[in-house]
């Protein structure tokens, strides 16, 4: 009765800490602080986050640390993913171990933890493990548009999988309507060309390239440019499914700056961006896509830098520090 109790309270102090985390971010790391004291592996998590921000404390990389291994001893999936990062960056104190750094991750890949499962992709596709890379983009896929454009790029060149053109048709597509900047890219191409059984489509095309060059992207533009100086006076309709676009080099792997469901990843994707996505789609009659079904909105506050280190080609990651509250 007595650990039950203390259970209890402990999600308790935790949820007012959610509460106030707003208005008084510091009243809220008190509670947080409360509830970690009572074994709550979501508070200890809190901690970190909040040590890592500077949000409610000082910020300090090696409480954050301390609090991050409290909470992955309990098993807590972010938690293992934001310690495995901690020390693949040799972070709050702690010295550089890739392997003790993959196994974390690894480990908070199993609990279908969507940041680990890209990272490892990510991961393995450089190291040259590619059907393993494939394995960990799949599972990502159910839930991340990330998971979704790497995998489609997976099926457009063959990494880990048979080439199949119009399943990364289809996953591009999905991302893409969910305002995947990189996903939005490539369909764009595959309008372009009558790819992955799509019937060709100049203007729907041109569309979408428009879209991606007003978020910044810059091979767009050039495309936009040579595609709008060729445009067919009537668009040829193609269905063909045999050309396919460019193989991408090992380095060009990317981290997107989608917006995946259960946490924002790099910078907010702008919702004016996203309902010109949505008006996009809506005017194509043959666009093919599914919405990723929505998850519960438990993450609160997310933020993570993602990019490539040129010398070591390996991805570099911080952690996502992720605010939760109780399932």
């Amino acid at each position: 009765m007595k650990d039950a109790s203390k259970k209890y309270v402990g999600h308790t102090q935790n949820i007012i800490g959610l509460q106030l985390l707003e208005e008084d971010p510091s009243h809220a790391f008190l509670h947080f602080e409360k509830a970690g004291k009572l074994g709550c592996s979501k508070a200890n998590f809190n901690l970190g986050v909040c040590f890592e921000t500077g949000n409610g404390i000082k910020r300090d990389l090696e409480k954050a640390a301390h609090y991050y291994k409290l909470a992955a001893s309990e098993g807590h999936g972010l938690a293992l993913y934001n310690l495995g990062i901690y020390y693949l960056e040799g972070m709050g104190g702690l010295e550089k171990d890739e392997n003790t750094a993959i196994e974390l991750i690894e480990k908070a890949a199993e609990q279908n933890i969507v940041e680990a499962q890209v990272f490892l992709g990510i991961h393995y596709f450089q190291c040259n493990k590619r059907c393993k890379a494939f394995k960990y983009f799949e599972k990502a896929a159910k839930t991340s548009t990330d998971g979704q454009y790497y995998l489609g790029l997976c099926f457009e060149n063959g990494w880990g999988t048979n080439i199949d053109n119009h399943q990364a048709a289809k996953l591009f597509s999905s991302a893409a309507a969910s305002g995947h900047l990189e996903a939005i890219f490539s369909i764009a191409s595959y309008y372009e060309k009558g790819l992955g059984g799509i019937e060709q489509d100049i203007d729907f095309a041109i569309s979408l390239y428009k879209l991606a060059v007003n978020a910044g992207h810059k091979e767009a533009e050039y495309c936009l440019e040579k595609l709008k100086s060729s445009k067919l006076s009537k668009p040829t309709k193609v269905k063909s499914c045999d050309i396919k676009r460019e193989n991408y080099e090992c380095h060009n792997i990317h981290v997107s700056s989608s917006s995946p469901e259960l946490s924002r990843i790099g910078s907010p994707v702008e919702s004016n961006f996203l309902m010109d996505v949505a008006d996009c789609f809506k005017d194509n009659s043959q666009a093919f896509w599914k919405k990723v079904p929505r998850k519960s909105n438990f993450w609160i506050d997310s933020e993570v830098n993602c990019g490539f280190d040129a010398e070591k080609e390996l991805p570099h990651w911080t952690s996502t520090p992720t605010l939760l509250s109780v399932i």
